[in-house]
């Protein structure tokens, strides 16, 4: 008989100043924290990631891509605290472009993540037919993820400790903790 997760927890606590925010990702130092960046939603992205002072970034999609389709794919981009990359999709980014993909914490290596994510990005119909599914976009994964099984939860989130979605008016986490998925949604306070 497969487990299921419960049905997901949704908590509310005190809204928190962006810099706390930031803070509690790099809190536990075994954690990377890498970014999972949808091209679509941030125009000029393999542009900045070429110019930035990021260690490691690549395409999530395998492949020859065409220019075009370079400048829409997801990438994997591994974070430093601090870090003018960082900075920016933290603050500019998620104000400016809304759900822009996802924050990952981890201790595996980028290869080590970059390979479970690119065994994400395709889903398997029931005709045994595939498609690319956009597994990354905040809105698919918070809709998504409630209603996998414990098994299924397990698969999505790999090697990755935590996810967490970053907005300008809140950053919600999301873990596995005592098998059930725990979402916690956690304002931003507002920078005066």
């Amino acid at each position: 008989m497969a487990s299921t997760l419960e049905a997901p927890t949704l908590s509310g606590p005190a809204p928190l100043a962006l810099a706390q925010h930031v803070d509690a990702l790099w809190r536990d130092p075994l954690l990377a924290v890498d970014a999972v960046v949808m091209g679509a939603r941030v125009p000029g992205l393999r542009s900045r990631l070429a110019t930035s002072d990021c260690g490691q970034w690549d395409c999530l999609r395998q492949g020859v891509l065409t220019p075009a389709q370079e400048q829409q794919a997801p990438y994997l981009v591994r974070l430093a605290r601090p870090s003018r990359l960082a900075g920016w999709l933290l603050h500019e980014a998620a104000a400016g472009f809304g759900p822009w993909g996802m924050l990952v914490r981890s201790r595996a290596s980028f290869v080590g993540v970059r390979t479970h994510f690119r065994t994400l990005a395709r889903a398997r119909l029931p005709d045994g037919g595939e498609l690319e599914w956009p597994w990354m976009d905040p809105e698919v994964m918070l809709a998504l993820l409630p209603m996998f099984g414990l098994d299924q939860c397990h698969n999505y989130f790999g090697p990755v400790h935590s996810i967490v979605i970053v907005e300008a008016a809140r950053w919600t986490v999301l873990e596995i903790v005592m098998q059930r998925l725990v979402v916690t949604s956690t304002g931003v306070l507002p920078h005066k």
